[in-house]
């Protein structure tokens, strides 16, 4: 990065510190990413575990540590063998038919479409960069980057200064790469770049004359009957490479499978060569060490290494993967919202249930055992992302509760009944809170994720009111508004652990949701309400705290008779943490661990500006004061709503 970029960067860090999101990036956003809607046509054949040589209790085992594992956060899993979906789950409120961010994950197929162009001539991997673009270069610069080729780029050895976080603070990201030079002599070593792979999708746009997405419709996406696909581009309309493709799970097992038939594929009746075996062998030949999150792995062209013999794997950060195991002629495609950076116990979970230690799979079919696939779908549909709403699983009746029911119609009891309120005090908060409508003290805590936003560069404003209804049996309607002129979103959150789905609108785009809701009380006998929302489309799931209390004197509480003040946390999974880690780690150019410095001063002034008395940068909270019965009655978002302050009501 150079001078210029630097003094951006910091400018950037200083206006993330502050909490000042509006104008975090000198561009501004631009709505891309359409409303996708669910899609379950997969177009691949099924066929049953035991079919396939694989035995349902073992997978169903699997299903089950999956989901105990408290670290890995899965959204969902679809596995392969022999070409066939033997297996697929995801957990509520994600699904399999909506496409999900592959961050990383999407450089994989930027190699693929590298592949398909070097075979049909447009240029080779030992082309300098510099040719491609010859208006960017400009004047001469230093031999480190007139010397970096197609092979620097894809087997991360450029050694280039730019990285994604100067892509955030640059409008033209190809001048700003050629700017900023190299750190090292190019080929000479490893080093994870996800510009490298932004500038091979602009040499495959240029070279084609075409939009990265428009040169692999036709070539891979259609043959292999993946929908029409989303990917972010930057501010110049070019796809980003290393990040911004959404795709569905089974459309990334399509695409590891595909590589496991070295390049074919059985498209409109026939055998056909989508990408050349050569080239598939070339990029799956992990030859590059590298050193990541504290593991060694190897690297080929935009594809990792992974710790079984022949296996490798399409990786992205959060937990995304597309795992292909030629030894067992298995595919697993995952995807989730991990807490670790770039490395998790769902790799680990694979490695031993599929890996070399793992039991070998029969090469032939095994009989058929009913009851354990019966077991096995039970779980896949019995799924969900928040464990502290999921609906409890109801306990086998024994033989005297089965008499009992028959007899007198007693309900079987349900094991580990939920620590909550009886059902006539819930119904009562809840007919407390009936229409409430309260007005929070600025922040810049948004319904946003902060992931979200930061990916995407779609910053909302900050969470002003919030608005609260029962009306509708065993769900909550939550209603979000942004300050000044933001938007207003509903949200339907299940109260009895199903999760709700719809979509929300943040600065014009469109994003499914889908959102759980718990009513408790908290140690001092508060009322408090939990409301969960994922973001399906993403790995983040925003997190509302809201904890209700009286003031202890004045004319409000004496007027309403209700919980006047409202004491808002923020929370998200994976946490802020972890996306400050990678923000202050790329600034850096070490993304998988945060400098120590940069941290602690980012983690105590964010601390101070969001929240007096907190001690984690992951829960920012914001006090609100309830508005007047003729206030609230009305349509807040249709104009400015006068209400006291925080501290009028605590005087008054």
């Amino acid at each position: 990065m150079d001078l210029i970029g630097q003094v951006k960067a910091v400018d950037l860090m200083l206006k993330f510190l502050r909490g000042d999101m509006q104008r975090i990036t000198p561009y501004p956003f631009v709505p891309m990413k359409p409303a996708f809607e669910p899609n379950a046509a997969f177009g691949l054949p099924t066929s049953t575990p035991e079919e396939e040589g694989v035995s349902s209790e073992y997978l169903r085992q699997f299903f089950e540590e999956m989901d105990a594992c408290r670290g890995i956060h899965p959204h969902s899993v679809m596995v392969l063998r022999h070409g066939k979906l033997i297996a697929a789950g995801s957990w509520k409120p994600f699904t399999n038919s909506v496409p999900h961010m592959m961050f990383s994950l999407s450089k994989s197929v930027t190699c693929m479409a590298v592949g398909l162009a070097v075979d049909e001539g447009l240029f080779s991997l030992e082309d300098k960069i510099v040719s491609f673009f010859p208006e960017k270069a400009g004047r001469p610069h230093n031999r480190k980057i007139e010397s970096v080729t197609v092979l620097h780029l894809l087997n991360m050895t450029s050694g280039a200064n730019l990285n994604e976080f100067g892509s955030e603070v640059e409008r033209d990201w190809l001048r700003a790469f050629f700017a900023a030079d190299c750190a090292v002599e190019p080929g000479s070593g490893f080093d994870y770049n996800s510009m490298n792979s932004y500038i091979l999708s602009a040499i495959v746009c240029r070279k084609s004359g075409q939009t990265l997405t428009e040169y692999l419709t036709p070539r891979l996406f259609e043959p292999l009957g993946i929908p029409p696909v989303h990917w972010d581009t930057c501010p110049a309309g070019i796809e980003k490479g290393g990040w911004g493709l959404y795709l569905r799970p089974i459309d990334m097992a399509k695409l590891g499978q595909l590589f496991l038939q070295k390049g074919k594929w059985e498209a409109d009746g026939r055998l056909r060569t989508l990408i050349p075996e050569k080239w598939v062998e070339a990029a799956t030949d992990t030859a590059v060490p590298t050193h990541r999150g504290g593991h060694t792995s190897h690297y080929g062209y935009q594809i990792w290494s992974f710790n079984a013999e022949e296996a490798y794997q399409y990786n992205g950060i959060f937990g995304q993967y597309v795992i292909v195991l030629p030894k067992q002629d298995m595919v697993l495609a995952i995807t989730s919202g991990n807490q670790n950076l770039f490395s998790d116990g769902s790799s680990d979970l694979v490695e031993r249930f599929f890996g070399d230690a793992a039991p070998a799979f029969s090469a032939s079919a095994l009989p058929r055992n009913v009851k354990e696939l019966a077991r096995l779908r039970r779980v896949t549909e019995n799924l969900y992302a928040v464990r502290e709403t999921a609906p409890l699983p109801e306990k086998p009746a024994e033989p005297a509760q089965g008499l009992l029911q028959r007899v007198f119609g007693k309900r079987a009891e349900k094991r580990n009944p939920p620590e909550l309120p009886a059902a006539a005090e819930l119904s009562a908060e809840a007919l407390e809170l009936e229409g409430r409508v309260y007005r929070l003290e600025k922040s810049f805590g948004s319904l946003m994720p902060l992931i979200c936003a930061a990916v995407t560069n779609n910053f909302s404003g900050c969470v002003a009111q919030v608005g609260f209804s029962f009306r509708e049996p065993g769900t909550l309607a939550l209603t979000v508004w942004e300050e000044e002129k933001g938007g207003r979103n509903v949200l339907l959150a299940g109260l009895d652990g199903v999760p709700r789905r719809g979509m929300v609108s943040v600065n014009g785009e469109q994003y499914n949701v889908g959102a759980t809701a718990r009513l408790t009380r908290d140690e001092d006998g508060r009322l408090v309400v939990k409301v969960f929302v994922s973001f399906i489309e993403s790995p983040s799931t925003r997190i509302f705290k809201f904890i209700f209390y009286r003031s202890a004197t004045g004319a409000l509480r004496e007027e309403t008779g209700v919980c006047d003040r409202v004491m808002m946390r923020l929370d998200e999974v994976p946490s802020v943490s972890v996306a400050c880690q990678m923000l202050l780690g790329l600034f850096e150019n070490d993304p998988a661990q945060g400098p120590a410095p940069w941290k602690r001063l980012g983690e105590s002034i964010v601390q101070q500006k969001l929240s007096g008395r907190m001690s984690a940068l992951t829960k920012p909270r914001a006090r609100g004061v309830l508005l007047p019965p003729r206030e609230s009655a009305g349509k807040p978002e249709e104009g400015p709503v006068q209400t006291a302050t925080a501290e009028q009501c605590e005087k008054s």
